[in-house]
């Protein structure tokens, strides 16, 4: 005997959903923050920030794009852990170019794995405690 077909397979999703306009302050901050980001690129010499706040680190620099990168992973992937791992990874691999080390296949499946591996241990605890 065969199921009967759902009445309801007719009727398409909307596009926007809901958690996208409940993150959506996370869009915003992220698109301030990348035009702070392109400001910062823009205008200001790498020189002048190079030494902020500690020598050679580029201070501002790093912490908008992290910023950036929060805000607008947050949005799109519409978790906040997942946007500020990535946000790190992606931040420690700038980091790691501007202090001019070499950043080859081997240090960024490195980075990957702890960071992906952080993720799933994060994953396995939170359904660990979902269980509970």
């Amino acid at each position: 005997m065969q199921k009967a077909r759902s009445r309801l397979a007719h009727i398409q999703k909307p596009f926007w959903s809901r958690s996208y306009v409940r993150t959506a302050p996370f869009g915003l901050l992220g698109l301030m923050c990348s035009g702070g980001l392109y400001f910062l690129l823009t205008t200001i010499r790498p020189v002048e920030i190079a030494d902020l706040p500690l020598p050679n680190t580029y201070g501002p620099l790093l912490g908008l794009y992290f910023l950036t990168c929060f805000f607008l992973l947050g949005y799109l992937l519409k978790s906040t852990r997942r946007g500020m791992l990535l946000a790190m990874a992606s931040t420690l691999i700038l980091f790691l170019h501007l202090q001019s080390i070499f950043v080859g296949t081997v240090e960024l499946l490195t980075i990957l794995v702890f960071f992906t591996g952080f993720e799933v241990f994060a994953l396995i605890r939170q359904k660990q405690q979902k269980m509970i």
